[in-house]
């Protein structure tokens, strides 16, 4: 066998015994089948009392199991169950499976430690989660966000530890479970925090359950950290916009601004000449992703190849060697390079990151390449309209950045 992970993965620890890393439920399913009784009180009892008579009967004592450290386990249990990776053929990890396995190697979410602070203080998070899941990278770049201090008062410390007075905690749980709540509404998109100003926009409504009410509210997005925001924090003309007032509470409780629910794939704010791709992108912005989220995962694909090459031949680009004579046979992520060289040749433009990780192509992320390649190329599920939707948004900037640079020489 090539995957170690094939067999139950077990670890020694210091006392001598064998700690199961992966393979937890294959060998709690063997326990029940040799002792029905470790199941007594669960819905799967009589189940295991029927099949303990057969199990018995075929005289199985012990299992082969690997033998690992806990580093030596990780990747393969990540490659095993992180839908990211590919691990489609077990059971895929959830947001906080993936997140405590993270944990275990000292990568450390913000989010899962506001929902352990929460389940520790007595709410129940399930919902919460549920609600949350296929958002979670956005709810913890929020809880990057410098914004969290400066607006609300919020800091996490040593390893992402939150820090919250013992005097402070009732006012927390009622401050993350309305935020959290806000992002866990359809309503709620990548787009609303895609920039700093954005990010403290946000939680503006939020700042009289913190524990800044009695600081000055900052005048400018200048007062946070830039660096916490990894989509950047320009518009696309390239200078920061000022912020908006602060939004009152309700008396119904905190709320943000209303967004419009977006459910299409394709954002407007493209102004592309090509008559054709025009047409393309007019029908990408009629194209449901909750009805058909694999169309519109290839579609990003699709019309990511098809604006670079417009881009490039458009501007009259030379196709540089890399094997290839003209853009017309030339792979994606040297034609992306090739157009990242000509918008942002010194590499300073933060909303290009999502694009230069195409042009990089070995990070498992939902907009790089490898990720895109697999919609067209294989027939594995696709991820929730919340991700497809954020992939989109995560290159939009490269797309208008292209057709703002053609519709700028054209004039």
């Amino acid at each position: 066998m090539l995957d170690p992970s094939q067999l139950p993965i077990v670890s020694k620890n210091k006392k001598g015994e064998y700690i199961c890393l992966e393979g937890n439920r294959r060998l709690t399913a063997l326990k029940a089948m040799t002792n029905p009784d470790l199941a007594k009180g669960t819905d799967s009892y009589d189940g295991f009392s029927v099949l303990h008579k057969r199990f018995s009967a075929l005289g199985i004592s012990a299992v082969f199991c690997v033998v690992m450290t806990r580093d030596e386990a990780f990747p393969w249990i990540q490659m095993r169950h992180d839908k990211g990776l590919l691990g489609i053929g077990a059971l895929n990890w959830d947001a906080v499976a993936r997140a405590r396995s993270l944990q275990q190697q000292g990568k450390i979410d913000r989010w899962i430690r506001v929902i352990e602070f929460l389940g520790e203080n007595g709410v129940d998070t399930d919902p919460i989660l549920d609600r949350i899941e296929g958002k979670v990278t956005t709810v913890d770049s929020l809880f990057q966000s410098s914004a969290m201090k400066t607006v609300l008062g919020i800091t996490f410390g040593k390893n992402g530890a939150l820090e919250v007075a013992e005097v402070d905690k009732k006012a927390a749980v009622k401050l993350f479970s309305n935020l959290l709540d806000e992002m866990g509404k359809e309503t709620f998109t990548i787009a609303r925090l895609r920039t700093v100003n954005q990010q403290q926009e946000f939680l503006e409504p939020f700042r009289s359950l913190g524990f800044a009410r009695n600081a000055s509210a900052p005048d400018a997005a200048s007062d946070l950290d830039a660096d916490s925001d990894v989509l950047g924090d320009e518009n696309e003309a390239g200078t920061t916009p000022k912020r908006a007032p602060p939004q009152p509470l309700s008396s119904a409780g905190a709320r943000s601004l209303p967004s419009r629910p977006r459910k299409v794939l394709a954002e407007k704010g493209l102004r592309i000449r090509d008559k054709n791709l025009n047409a393309f992108y007019s029908e990408l912005r009629k194209l449901n992703v909750e009805k058909h989220p694999h169309s519109a995962a290839v579609m990003i694909r699709v019309f990511l190849e098809k604006a670079t090459y417009v881009f490039l031949t458009t501007m009259k680009v030379p196709c540089n060697g890399k094997g290839h004579s003209s853009w017309d046979d030339a792979q994606l992520k040297w034609m992306v390079e090739a157009a990242l060289g000509k918008l942002d040749p010194q590499d300073k433009m933060k909303d290009l990151k999502p694009a230069r990780d195409i042009k990089n192509a070995g990070k498992s992320l939902p907009h790089t390449l490898d990720t895109l390649n697999q919609y067209v190329h294989t027939a594995l599920p696709v991820p929730g309209p919340v991700e497809i939707l954020k992939t989109w948004d995560a290159l939009h900037p490269y797309f208008s950045r292209m057709f703002e640079m053609i519709e700028s020489q054209e004039k």
